[in-house]
């Protein structure tokens, strides 16, 4: 069963365990009653209407657990692993948890996957851990999730594969796991993935809203780094309007006549209907000298239009714009007269 359904399970008992006298409550669990079973395994081990008894607990819950509840199963296994109530026994917890997880209860298959990772009560064996802890982790258990991921990070039980691991390090910390979050910012500081920031930020404070302290470090360091690297940015990608050297098209100024006159095509329907006039085109001239972002900034006709973004298109590279000796973007303004 699900968590949540534990959860439930648990408000029952208190509310059983208050409101039925525990007498009632065996007389059924002696009976048979899986619930009452389990419910009365409860009422020992929170010490609920009767006086606290681990060992009473841990008999019902065998009882209910060899009648097949997951439940059951699961909290007969924690006494086990603790020994609480039980001589602990690893091996036993093993047995138990197996029983749960085999039922597809997500906390047991979490910590049956616990057990083979760290050879507790079995064999130690990386790649049943990593199995268990899959399933789980399908489930949205998140602590499950978490280790999935880390699996895959350090490549335990697992080939090593980053983007496995920040997808499952994502899964735990969108569910609010504050380890998850502070280890999906650590990826994106450039742990391996593409270095990203602003991903880093976001989930370091995603963790430092939480009160981790590491995370409010590293996010007053990155959010400087970030400030910096914008600032960088804009500068690099910065355009411009006038430059010590202006970009040139190749053979310069009669260069660009001849291109443009070898090259244009005059579309048959502005020539049908004699249509001409100045068409003004801008585009930037990057630092490599490609031409980009190409606009009309005045129309004459449609077609007169395309053919003159056309021709800019199909341009050579151009010689770039130097500003103190070094290439930067500029802006370049271009009439394209389209005369009979």
């Amino acid at each position: 069963m699900k968590k949540l359904l534990v959860l439930l399970l648990t408000v029952c008992v208190s509310l059983c365990c208050s409101a039925q006298s525990i007498s009632e409550l065996k007389k059924k669990a002696e009976q048979g009653d899986v619930i009452a079973q389990f419910d009365l395994a409860l009422c020992y081990y929170k010490g609920e209407g009767v006086t606290k008894d681990l060992k009473q607990a841990v008999y019902w819950y065998r009882k209910a657990a060899e009648q097949g509840d997951d439940d059951a199963q699961y909290n007969l296994a924690v006494c086990y692993y603790k020994g609480e109530g039980v001589t602990k026994d690893l091996k036993q917890a093993v047995y138990w948890y197996r029983k749960a997880a085999e039922q597809g209860d997500a906390q047991a298959q979490y910590n049956l996957a616990v057990c083979y990772d760290n050879g507790e009560g079995v064999t130690k064996d990386l790649k049943q851990a990593v199995y268990l802890y899959r399933k789980a982790a399908e489930q949205g258990d998140v602590v499950a999730q978490f280790a999935l991921g880390k699996c895959y990070y350090n490549g335990y039980g697992v080939t090593k594969d980053l983007k496995q691991a920040v997808y499952w390090y994502r899964k735990a910390a969108e569910q609010g796991y504050v380890v998850a979050q502070f280890a999906l910012g650590l990826c994106y500081t450039d742990d391996g993935v593409t270095k990203d920031l602003k991903q880093a930020v976001y989930w370091f404070r995603k963790a430092a809203e939480q009160g981790d302290d590491i995370s409010k470090d590293m996010l007053s360091l990155l959010e400087e780094e970030l400030k910096n690297e914008e600032k960088t940015k804009d500068t690099s990608e910065q355009v411009f309007e006038v430059v010590s050297e202006m970009p040139s098209f190749p053979g310069g100024t009669q260069g660009l006549a001849n291109y443009l006159g070898q090259n244009i095509k005059y579309p048959e329907v502005c020539e049908e209907n004699g249509v001409q006039g100045r068409v003004v085109c801008s585009f930037i001239v990057e630092k490599d000298g490609s031409i980009s972002n190409i606009e009309v900034e005045k129309r004459v006709d449609p077609a007169l239009d395309r053919e003159a973004v056309r021709v800019i298109q199909n341009m050579p590279k151009w010689k770039p714009g130097n500003d103190h000796g070094k290439a930067v973007r500029v802006i370049y303004h271009l009439p394209i007269n389209f005369r009979f």
